[in-house]
Parts: C-alpha cells; sequence; structure tokens
C-alpha cells in the first residue's frame, strides 16, 4: 500500500512538473529570439553610423533573419524579420540636411 500510495505521489509530481519545465523551455526559446534580433539590430544601427551598408540576412541559432534598411526624409531605419515576428527601430539621423 506505501508503494502504491509514493508512485501515485511521484505521478502527481511528475505529471505537474513535465508541463511546466517545456513551458519554460517554449519562453527562453521565443526571449533568445527576441535577445538575437535587438542585438542584430543594435549591431546594423553602428553600421549605419559608421556610413557602412546593412547586411541582407543575418544567421545565428539556427535562424536565419532577414534585414531590410529603412530611409524616410532624414530618419533611418532597420528592420529584423525572421517568419514569425518583426523588430523595427527608427534611428535619427545624425546629419543636419542643408537647405
Amino acid at each position: 500500500m506505501e508503494s502504491l500510495l509514493s508512485f501515485f505521489i511521484l505521478t502527481v509530481c511528475i505529471s505537474l512538473y513535465l508541463p511546466l519545465v517545456v513551458g519554460l523551455l517554449l519562453t527562453v526559446k521565443e526571449e533568445k529570439k527576441a535577445v538575437d534580433r535587438a542585438r542584430i539590430c543594435y549591431e546594423q544601427s553602428q553600421k549605419i553610423s559608421l556610413g557602412q551598408s546593412v547586411d541582407d540576412s543575418w544567421q545565428t541559432g539556427g535562424v536565419t533573419y532577414q534585414i531590410h534598411s529603412i530611409e524616410k526624409e532624414h530618419k533611418k531605419g532597420i528592420q529584423i524579420n525572421d517568419g514569425d515576428q518583426q523588430l523595427v527601430i527608427e534611428i535619427l539621423s545624425s546629419k543636419v540636411p542643408e537647405p
């Protein structure tokens, strides 16, 4: 009887623990992709500030990110897309427009 009770308690603990761990692993995976998008955006903005061209794509962690440069009036920007989500950052130009 004791063995059956301890087996039941162990089974309940594992059945509660397993979905929690799977959910946390999925959250970590999504947060890692968000950090990768932010890092790529930062690195591409540094390239813009140095006057270099923005990369077309970036591959890290088995995911390929598509990168697009945005230019409107006196503002520049970067759009990062990985198929699921996208990140857009707008950069104010440091150059003063000449009249």
